[in-house]
């Protein structure tokens, strides 16, 4: 079998294939963000790649944290410099080592974030390059003082009236100067193509330089991060083109841009004209000409933007719209940090669907991908049972390629606190690393192959976001209850905006935007859609159907679907609520069977009928499945077997494998030798300290009078957090989600003795939280983010194996 390539995957209509799903190709896999920080040796950097591997990490990408990045919030040790022949010597020998080992190495487009200065270096070569935006002063004057309208003085306002010329004033008064006002400082404005074309240079160049040769091949992608726009922008010659392009001059409603909102619908219309073109330019000068580039250089653009949960904040960062900027990308994403999505809570604030402004924008353009950059401050506590959460929330919302934030360079000194989590081999559980990556890979593929089922669209209201004040309120209300409605009833949707409907076909399968026919259009309420997009949408504007029946409400376990070329069907469902949750799934199409492809073991499980199946999913849980009328290789769920009452292990011995310790030398791993004794099922804190974060080996012993031969069950009962298993000294397995239950086969078991090994691991939280360290530097080289993670990792202070433990036979 042909291993598939991040070419294959962005094109889309891959067909389900049991070997690739139970063995995904690397291009399946998480891509970690290795953050360069520290004095970089080749020993060290090829170390830290071996340690990758180890952890089934199969591509990463390098940001790079210069010490000009952010010298008075994150102090930073990277030598050499970023960009410098040295530095850039080193990302040759990182690509040759990576393709070596047979992975892949993104490139990252900053020394830092936001994109697009080079970490200061466009500003320093092209001071023309730096931010400016629209900035307004207060002047007065006292009567008979006369007035002269400067030329760095774009318009002048006495009140709300434009003063075209120089003037006397008649009496004491205030006139209102606006002018472009430019920063002396690092950071850019990316309204400008020069901006672009000098990043480009500085940058992208660079890389194609030392390592072009492998672009599309060990090195396919070039990732932005958050670039935007200092708003009110106001871009070189931006009158001329506004006047060009709506008839009218800009600067004569200047105060309406510093408005909350207009007072009449004309007023409104200026913020809308003047936004709309903001956010055009925007796409123009920077999105546009840095994914031209990589196209022309085979590589694919992918990244994100800023504050992309929140579906209006596309004004103030001055973009067109998440979905039509985004769509410049070859894989447009989004980012999942501090917390947007969290545990048993879906969204708190936002839109609570918003991965599919990355899926959405994907389809715009023909594409497959959507990437998200997931888990950047959630805290070293968050569990691979919470991670399973936040990663099933976005497949099921059209992200299939996931970036886990983040590995740190440096674990030494101030830096082992860098931007937690950091998935290091010195923290606990790396060792069951390797198995949230293969979940992650699956999950990935199942999202990956076919086509995205959705059939309805839900309408953008951006003139309304544009418009502001309590317009804008209420169209941001409308539009994120309508959506989060949809996903209640079941219904699977995308996003659509002016840009795209325009650009949409009128066929006799629906409205065509890409790749797809859209049968079904949703509009929330609003005020100000444009009237041609409002009278393409018309004939679409009916009721669409949910993805399958259930016996409850899709509010708590909600699901997608994709359509495979064949006509099979694949399902994905996964528990979005608080608690544990089970519904009956009715499947209308015809197929004769229906398998489900479990995503933790990549075994394909048989199941009983062909048009329902009853299910029960823990907290962050899914079930996928095939619907096919093909005989797929696959064997009976083993859940649904009868098994003995089991036998409960209660008595252990343990010992102490391995801890992770902050001091200040920084954060290490400490490894203990054998030291076993009685220890009783529980928290770890009255044995090992509440500070204690490490691996704990339990092992224990029992007799059978009977040699098993069948399948066998083994149930950890509760667990804080992971823990691997050996039967008898056979490795069977990790155990990283719940509920905790591994199934082996019969034959490890033998007649007479028989031994179980545990290893058991907690999360780096305690250490973080109980540690004094941090005390010993300052709160620049800790970061602005510590205070934050830190009450994250107060959540999870804990550790340990609470059972009950038991091992079941087939009767």
């Amino acid at each position: 079998m042909k291993s598939l390539h991040y070419s294959d995957t962005v094109k889309g209509n891959l067909p389900f294939e049991s070997e690739r799903f139970a063995r995904p190709d690397n291009c399946f896999y998480p891509v970690f963000s290795w953050i360069w920080n520290d004095v970089l040796t080749e020993n060290e950097i090829k170390k830290q790649i071996d340690e990758m591997y180890d952890g089934g990490i199969r591509c990463f990408y390098i940001i790079p944290e210069p010490k000009s990045f952010r010298p008075n919030s994150m102090v930073t040790n990277l030598e050499p410099d970023y960009l410098t022949y040295e530095f850039m010597e080193f990302i040759r020998l990182t690509a040759d080592y990576a393709e070596e080992k047979g992975m892949y190495m993104w490139l990252y487009d900053e020394g830092g974030w936001p994109s697009g200065s080079a970490s200061g270096k466009v500003a320093a070569k092209n001071g023309s390059t730096r931010r400016k935006y629209l900035s307004k002063r207060e002047i007065s004057l006292k009567k008979d003082e006369k007035y002269t309208l400067s030329e760095e003085i774009k318009a002048v306002f006495i009140g709300d009236k434009r003063i075209l010329d120089k003037f006397t004033a008649e009496e004491d008064l205030t006139v209102t100067e606006f002018f472009v006002n430019q920063e002396n400082s690092s950071k850019v404005d990316l309204s400008e193509a020069v901006t672009a074309e000098a990043f480009i240079s500085l940058t992208h160049e660079k890389y194609k330089e030392y390592v072009g040769d492998r672009f599309g091949k060990t090195i396919p992608f070039m990732f932005t991060d958050e670039p935007c726009l200092a708003m009110p922008a106001f871009p070189r010659d931006f009158e001329e083109r506004f006047k060009s392009k709506y008839g009218y001059d800009i600067l004569d409603f200047l105060p309406l841009i510093f408005k909350e909102c207009g007072e009449n619908d004309g007023e409104n219309q200026v913020r809308i004209d003047y936004f709309t073109l903001c956010g055009e330019i925007f796409d123009e000068n920077y999105l546009k000409i840095q994914a031209d580039w990589c196209e022309k250089n085979g590589i694919l653009s992918t990244g994100h933007l800023d504050k992309d949960h929140l579906c209006s904040a596309c004004v103030d960062q001055g973009y067109s719209t998440y979905v039509n900027s985004l769509s410049n990308l070859r894989v447009p994403g989004i980012d999942v940090i501090w917390r947007q999505i969290d545990f048993g809570k879906g969204t708190e604030e936002g839109t609570a669907f918003f991965p599919r402004f990355a899926s959405s924008a994907a389809a715009n353009i023909g594409g497959n991908l959507a990437v998200s950059e997931s888990f950047g401050v959630y805290g070293s506590g968050y569990t691979c049972d919470e991670m399973r959460y936040v990663l099933n929330y976005q497949f099921l919302r059209g992200i299939n390629l996931m970036n886990f934030m983040s590995i740190s360079y440096g674990r030494n000194s101030f830096l082992a606190y860098s931007e937690r989590p950091s998935f290091g081999k010195e923290k606990p559980g790396y060792e069951n690393l390797c198995a949230l990556n293969d979940f992650t890979a699956r999950m990935s593929y199942l999202t990956t192959v076919g086509k995205s089922g959705a059939e309805a669209l839900l309408y953008l209201p951006k003139n309304d976001f544009c418009a502001g004040g309590d317009i804008r309120e209420k169209a941001v209300a409308s539009f994120n209850a309508l959506g989060s409605k949809l996903e209640d009833l079941g219904i699977d949707f995308r996003i659509c905006d002016d840009y795209s409907v325009r650009k949409s076909e009128i066929t006799e399968n629906g409205l065509r935007i890409g790749e797809t026919c859209y049968k079904y259009v949703y509009i929330p309420e609003n005020k100000y859609i444009s009237s041609d997009v409002k009278e393409k949408l018309a004939p679409f504007c009916s009721d669409a159907f949910p993805i399958c029946g259930s016996s409850s409400s899709f509010s708590s376990i909600r699901g997608t679907k994709r359509i495979l070329e064949n006509g099979d069907e694949i399902y994905i469902f996964v528990n979005e609520s608080g608690e544990k949750t089970e519904t009956i799934l009715t499947f209308s199409n015809k197929k004769e069977r229906i398998y489900e492809l479990s995503a933790v073991n990549g075994k394909i499980y048989r199941v009983e009928g062909s048009s329902s199946v009853k299910i029960s999913l823990e907290v962050g849980e899914n079930k996928c499945f095939i619907c096919t009328d093909k005989f797929l290789d696959s064997v009976p769920a083993p859940e649904n077997f009868d098994f003995s009452e089991g036998i409960a292990l209660t008595y252990f011995e343990a010992s102490k494998k391995s801890a992770f310790v902050l001091s200040a030398r920084g954060g290490f791993k400490e490894l203990y030798a054998e030291n076993f004794a009685p220890l009783a099922l529980g928290s770890w804190e009255n044995s090992f300290g509440k500070d204690f974060s490490g691996d704990v080996v339990y092992k224990t012993a029992f007799d059978l009078d009977f040699q098993p031969t069948a399948i066998a069950k083994v149930s950890l009962g509760k667990v804080q957090h992971t823990a691997s298993v050996k039967i008898n000294g056979v490795a069977v397995g990790s155990v990283i989600f719940e509920p905790k239950i591994l199934f082996v086969d019969g034959d490890l078991f033998h007649r007479g003795k028989n031994t179980v090994e545990i290893t058991v691991s907690n999360t780096a939280a305690n250490q973080f939280v109980f540690s004094p360290t941090d005390r010993l530097f300052e709160e620049k080289e800790i970061g602005p983010y510590h205070k934050r993670t830190k009450e994250f990792e107060e959540e999870h202070i804990d550790g340990g194996l609470f059972g009950p433990v038991l091992i079941k036979f087939l009767k």
